[in-house]
């Protein structure tokens, strides 16, 4: 999702009013307005931002079941359920056992190094920011082996 800057004063406004605290529920308040650069980023229908938060809900509990495999003398927790790769913007999960054709199997490994790539260039840049690039260097080198 793409925040305009006006949206990104707005968080830091809230923020310093907040004594360098940002709170979800401070944000959805000052949202409310109308005329809040914030405001737009929300559904204010009820009944169908219930809907949504029904949906979400749903896909939380669909990616957290987890099933475990015994290969290679190895006991392997792995999700259940995984987006549908049978398209670019299909909908829905199947089982990862489901996955048969190695095109697929790609598109689900493509999604899921695309995911961590994110999360180490996020986790490089905090750790830049507080000083700590060798230790978390070597602390995800000796994660993956």
């Amino acid at each position: 999702m793409r925040i305009s800057n006006e949206a990104k004063q707005e968080l830091t406004r809230l923020e310093v009013a907040n004594g360098n605290v940002l709170l979800p529920n401070q944000v959805v308040e000052a949202a409310t307005d109308p005329s809040n650069p914030l405001h737009g980023y929300f559904n204010w229908n009820d009944a169908s931002a219930a809907a949504e938060q029904r949906i979400n809900r749903a896909r939380d509990i669909i990616r957290s079941v987890t099933v475990t495999e015994t290969r290679r003398p190895v006991n392997l927790e792995l999700p259940k359920y995984i987006h549908n790769p049978a398209g670019r913007h299909s909908a829905g999960y199947v089982q990862t056992t489901s996955v048969l054709e190695s095109e697929q199997r790609n598109i689900v490994m493509e999604r899921e190094m695309a995911m961590l790539a994110g999360m180490i260039a996020r986790i490089r840049s905090l750790s830049v920011q507080y000083e700590m690039e060798d230790a978390i260097r070597a602390r995800m080198l000796a994660m993956i082996g």
